[in-house]
């Protein structure tokens, strides 16, 4: 068929041979391309690199990680302590039945009825770390008692990105719906978890949905996970530990070496010889005595040390520290071998800015602002009491302990002293609420005036009620 058309049209001949060609050329190209994408880590960090969310198999390489690699469980344990702790707690600028109102909403407002607001607050702060980004979903429960609002938690997962490009005119593009300033206007949820999308997707407008992400660019619409640097440094970690491991296994089958003795002819005496013609394995038991057969000897293995594994080790966990989130050496590894109290200082003080950013500039304004202006909303509907849009919020992350509260307590003090600093932003910086921890105050010393107890002493003066010294009445 080929030669035949060829005899009648040799130039479009050449012509489809040369496209022939130039397929097979472009085939053999990509399949070259697709295998060093895969077994290069230069390659896949340019891949994930691209902004474009990541692919099931890649959250599921990062989750792995996360709940199975040391080093990943005790990174993200050490920030979700540090960035919500307990949980950030809000109190509102409101009457007491709003805030009694608010109280009673946090213990139920997991529209899977599992979590309190600080659990969400935990389980929506591990999505972003990990995923890179989170959906929170506003719904309402007219049903349930008092405020309706109720909070459901996705992951990048629930998304369905089976919808074609021609879908609602091309506009959705990874279950994320945009207008024409590619600005989104709804997201496309899967309703079921199960294989196969059973139930189908659910459409769901964006003033709806709050999605948490870091825009570490400008113009980027989804989010990276914060361990996406960590990958291949911890990969190479785990690799150099099995191969050493393997190593020491293979050691230590060898506990000794016999040299048979030879037999008259110059060859090996075949009395060592088993029934298939090999060497016999002779085997150790503890307390066993043997005796070798006449000329035979042996030598005991050696193990070699593991030269170098801990300065590897070292080297290994600085480097998984400096490419992770925020997190210090000593979070990363638990090694507080080579610390004193400066270093330790001056790594918590940058994990400490780096945990605020998240705070201040993702979780407070973009998440929480918008979950109180939601359950404001709701409140309104439900008739309870007036003035509820009026109403503002205060948040408070949890505190960061104290390295050395003495030396810190007295440097507070000298700042107040010096009006350098004011107690409000000490208080705050701590973790408590100002306003809430002078109505405390307050009431510890009206309790005490009502039991008749002396002021509490001030630092380095003797107590109201203390005896006087026979020095002090000299003086």
């Amino acid at each position: 068929m080929g030669e035949a058309f060829a005899a009648v049209a040799p130039q479009a001949a050449a012509r489809r041979a040369r496209a022939h060609a130039d397929r097979a050329l472009a085939v053999a190209q990509q399949r070259y391309v697709d295998s060093w994408s895969r077994n290069d880590p230069a390659a896949r960090r340019l891949e994930r690199s691209k902004d474009k969310p990541h692919s099931r198999d890649d959250r599921a390489r990062i989750r792995d990680l996360m709940v199975s690699n040391p080093f990943g469980v005790k990174m993200l344990s050490s920030l979700l302590n540090d960035l919500i702790g307990w949980g950030i707690t809000g109190i509102p600028k409101a009457n007491k039945r709003i805030v009694a109102d608010w109280k009673a909403w946090i213990a139920v407002c997991d529209h899977d009825e599992v979590l309190d607001l600080y659990g969400l607050q935990e389980l929506i702060a591990r999505t972003l770390l990990v995923d890179g980004e989170v959906f929170i979903i506003r719904l309402i429960d007219k049903k349930a008692p008092g405020n309706p609002l109720r909070l459901q938690v996705n992951d990048a997962d629930m998304l369905d990105t089976t919808l074609g490009a021609g879908f609602l005119g091309g506009r959705v593009r990874d279950g994320v719906e945009y207008d024409s300033h590619h600005r989104p206007v709804a997201y496309h949820f899967r309703t079921s978890r199960e294989a196969g999308n059973f139930g189908g997707t659910q459409r769901i407008p964006a003033e709806h949905v709050i999605h948490l992400f870091r825009r570490d660019e400008p113009g980027r619409r989804r989010g990276r996970s914060f361990f996406e640097a960590i990958l291949d440094p911890i990969e190479e970690i785990d690799g150099y530990l099995e191969a050493e491991t393997m190593r020491k296994r293979i050691e230590a089958c060898f506990a000794g070496f016999i040299t048979p003795a030879e037999g008259d002819d110059g060859d090996v005496g075949a009395v060592q010889r088993g029934a298939d013609g090999d060497f016999d394995t002779e085997s150790l038991a503890p307390g066993m005595l043997t005796r070798l057969r006449p000329g035979e000897t042996i030598a005991f293995g050696e193990p070699k040390a593991l030269g170098g594994m801990g300065e590897f080790m070292k080297w290994g966990g600085l480097r998984v520290a400096a490419g992770s989130a925020g997190t210090t050496y000593e979070d990363a590894t638990g090694d507080l071998s080579n610390v004193n109290f400066s270093s330790f200082k001056a790594g918590a003080l940058n994990k400490k800015r780096f945990v605020g950013r998240l705070q201040y500039l993702h979780l407070i304004p973009r998440c929480l602002d918008v979950i109180w202006s939601w359950w404001c909303e709701a409140h309104d509907m439900t008739g309870r009491g007036p003035g509820i849009a009026r109403a503002t919020i205060e948040w408070t992350p949890p505190p960061f302990e104290s390295i050395d509260r003495l030396k810190e307590a007295n440097a507070d003090a000298a700042e107040i002293a010096n009006r350098t600093n004011s107690r409000r932003k000490i208080v705050t910086a701590a973790g408590y609420g100002y306003d809430e921890l002078q109505d405390e105050i307050a009431a510890d010393r009206k309790a005490d005036e009502a039991r008749g107890l002396p002021e509490p002493a001030q630092p380095g003066a003797p107590a109201a009620d203390a005896p006087v010294r026979k020095d002090d009445e000299d003086a």
